[in-house]
């Protein structure tokens, strides 16, 4: 790793999920596990609009969706079976993209907006297609 995608890191909060976190999803069985990711999430609110650069990573186990941003922030944390997950809209906007899009009002009412979280990942087709077969019904 370059000298300067380690301070970039440092800047923007590491990007790795905690060594406990990380512990759970492997006991949960990782599929895909990304950390160390460049991303902007970006809030917006009636009239305002809120954008900020981190470093962060995804995790898919067979149970979740686990998308960690910054330091310490699990923004999306959510059970593939679970109603909410079908909210979060997943897309591969540029080959190298990942797009996470949701109405944070529905997870938390005091949390109101819609949340986008961009991360770039030579994975962002692969991550999208993954997701998107856990909301495929089981005949």
């Amino acid at each position: 790793m370059s000298r300067l995608r380690r301070v970039a890191l440092r800047l923007h909060g590491g990007g790795r999920f905690p060594d406990d976190l990380r512990a759970l999803l492997a006991r949960e069985g990782l599929i895909l596990l990304e950390e160390e990711l460049f991303g902007v999430y970006r809030c917006r609110l009636p009239g305002a609009v809120s954008t900020r650069a981190f470093a962060g990573g995804v995790a898919v186990t067979g149970e979740r969706l686990v998308v960690w941003t910054g330091r310490v922030a699990r923004h999306l944390d959510v059970a593939h079976g679970h109603s909410l997950r079908r909210l979060v809209t997943v897309t591969a906007d540029r080959p190298d993209r990942v797009v996470f899009c949701y109405d944070a009002g529905l997870f938390r009412p005091d949390r109101p907006g819609t949340r986008e979280i961009r991360l770039r990942t030579p994975q962002a087709r692969l991550l999208a297609e993954l997701l998107a077969s856990f909301d495929e019904p089981v005949p």
